[in-house]
């Protein structure tokens, strides 16, 4: 049965990231600290997309300047907090790595009407328990999966049953979590009855599973769900 239109957007992490403390925070700077400057050209990832990482660990008095030409970035803070955002930034600059990414398209369900969906045998029963804990939805219909192998700063493009997925595989931080840059699933693509589904950026953690599910409203009796995994490649 093909799926029914929808239009909310409900995201759900099933694995909890680390907690609070154990994420690196920004060093309270000495108030007469004194200004330096660090340079730092990047070998194997871009410069930009290390901005998003570096912005949140400066002082009120820092700054960065992206130089592209030259994957060079140019950073201006003190002592103490350059001190931290260095031996990130050497994390962040690895060589590209290959990561195993799992997509995969379920429609849930509830009452009588999906029952026949609850033992779909394409569906792992593990991941059918995990949905069952944290939903509200009982049944569950395996539409289309794929398992696959990207590089970091590779486009990824992929049909899966009536759905196209794409995306660019960003640059993985802190061997924590990755970039889905400008993810977008669409239902019957290249189609008549085309309709984008979801066209945004995500940044799941690794080895953990996040869940995508639209439907009509809180009340529906029916969703459609995007499963994601993503690991280093063994």
């Amino acid at each position: 049965m093909r799926p029914r239109s929808f239009a909310l957007w409900i995201a759900i992490a099933i694995a909890v990231a680390p907690p609070a403390a154990a994420q690196t925070q920004a060093v309270s700077p000495v108030v007469d600290e004194e200004i330096l400057e660090f340079r730092v050209a990047l070998t194997h990832q871009p410069a930009s997309e290390a901005l998003s990482l570096i912005r949140p660990m400066l002082t009120a008095r820092g700054s960065v300047e992206l130089h592209a030409e030259t994957n060079m970035l140019v950073l201006h803070d003190t002592h103490s907090s350059l001190a931290v955002i260095e031996p990130l930034l050497r994390n962040f600059d690895h060589p590209r790595l290959t990561l195993r990414i799992e997509i995969q398209i379920v429609q849930a369900s509830s009452g009588v009407a999906g029952a026949a969906a609850t033992g779909d045998p394409g569906l792992p029963a593990e991941l059918r328990q995990r949905l069952r804990g944290l939903l509200r939805y009982e049944n569950f219909q395996l539409l289309g999966r794929t398992l696959f192998t990207a590089r970091e700063g590779e486009q990824v493009a992929y049909q899966i049953g009536d759905f196209g997925v794409s995306f660019r595989l960003g640059t993985l931080v802190e061997a924590k979590r990755i970039k889905f840059d400008g993810l977008r699933v669409v239902r019957e693509p290249g189609r008549p009855n085309e309709k984008m589904l979801i066209h945004s950026n995500l940044n799941p953690w690794l080895d953990k599973t996040t869940v995508l599910g639209l439907a009509n409203d809180e009340s529906s009796g029916r969703a459609l769900m995007i499963v994601l995994t993503c690991g280093k490649e063994r």
